[in-house]
C-alpha cells in the first residue's frame, strides 16, 4: 500500500534520492513558468512536505537553496515569498531574466568552480561518466535548431562533469546556482544561434572538452575550459544591456 500523499496542482511526489535538490528544482520550475509569480506566498513547509512526499528537512534545505539564489525570501512569522528579481532584461528570442550584474556574477562563479571541476573530472571520470557525457553531446547535437533544448543539454553536460569530478561540495556549489547557470546558458546559446554556425561551433568546443576528459588529460581540459569561458564571457556581456545608471556614469 502506498504511503505517498496526493500531490497538489503542479506538483508530484518525488524519488527519495537527492530529495532537497529535487524539491528545489520543482519549485524553480514553478517560479520560472509563472505558476508562482513574484510576490506569491509559497505553501508552508508542512504543506510542501505533503505535496512532494518528503520530510520537513528536505523542504527546509530546498527553501534555503532558493533563498541563496535570490528566488525567494523568508519573512519572519509570515512565510516564504517569491522574490522580485529587480531590474531584469529579456534578451531577444530568449526567456532569460537576469540582471547584468547577475550575469557577471554567474560567469565569475562558473569560471572559479568549473575550472576546478573539469580537470578533476579528467582525472576521475569512470567509463559510465564518459558514456553519460557522450549522451549529453548527442542531445546537444540534436538540439542545434532549438536554443532552449540546446541549453538544457548543455546544462546536463556540465552537471555530468560536476558528478564525474567526485567532489560533493563543489558539486553542491554548482547546484546552488544551477537555475541561474541554466539561464546564462540560454542567453549564450541565443547569442550563438544569431551567428551563422554559432551553435555548431559551441558544440565542437564541447566535443573537445569531453575528448580531453575521456583521455584523462587534466591540463588540456583546463585549457579548453579556459578558452570556452573566455569566449562565453566576451560574447554574453556584449549582448547584455548595461543598466541606465551604469551607462550614465560611463558617459
Amino acid at each position: 500500500m502506498s504511503t505517498e500523499t496526493p500531490a497538489g496542482p503542479g506538483f508530484a511526489p518525488l524519488r527519495r534520492e537527492k530529495l532537497s535538490e529535487s524539491v528545489a528544482e520543482k519549485l524553480r520550475e514553478q517560479i520560472r513558468d509563472g505558476n508562482l509569480p513574484t510576490g506569491a506566498r509559497l505553501p508552508g513547509h508542512r504543506e510542501l512536505a505533503a505535496m512532494f512526499s518528503v520530510g520537513l528537512s528536505s523542504v527546509r534545505e530546498a527553501i534555503s537553496m532558493l533563498a541563496s539564489e535570490g528566488l525567494v525570501e523568508t519573512r519572519a512569522g509570515r512565510g516564504t515569498y517569491v522574490q522580485e528579481r529587480g531590474a531584469s532584461f529579456a534578451f531577444a528570442g530568449s526567456a532569460t531574466r537576469l540582471t547584468r550584474r547577475e550575469v557577471e556574477e554567474v560567469i565569475e562563479a562558473r569560471e572559479i568552480v568549473e575550472l576546478q571541476l573539469g580537470p578533476m573530472a579528467a582525472e576521475r571520470a569512470s567509463a559510465d561518466d564518459v558514456t553519460r557525457l557522450r549522451g549529453c553531446l548527442d542531445a546537444m547535437a540534436a538540439a542545434v535548431d532549438d536554443v532552449a533544448a540546446y541549453a538544457d543539454a548543455d546544462m546536463a553536460l556540465h552537471m555530468a562533469i560536476a558528478d564525474a569530478a567526485q567532489n560533493r561540495f563543489l558539486r553542491q556549489a554548482v547546484e546552488q546556482i544551477r537555475s541561474m547557470i541554466r539561464e546564462n546558458m540560454e542567453l549564450s546559446s541565443t547569442i550563438a544561434a544569431g551567428r551563422p554556425g554559432g551553435l555548431e561551433a559551441s558544440l565542437e568546443s564541447h566535443r573537445r572538452l569531453v575528448d580531453s576528459i575521456e583521455s584523462g588529460d587534466a591540463e588540456a581540459t583546463r585549457q579548453t575550459l579556459f578558452e570556452m569561458m573566455g569566449r562565453h564571457h566576451e560574447s554574453v556581456l556584449k549582448g547584455t544591456p548595461t543598466p541606465p545608471s551604469a551607462a550614465s556614469a560611463a558617459d
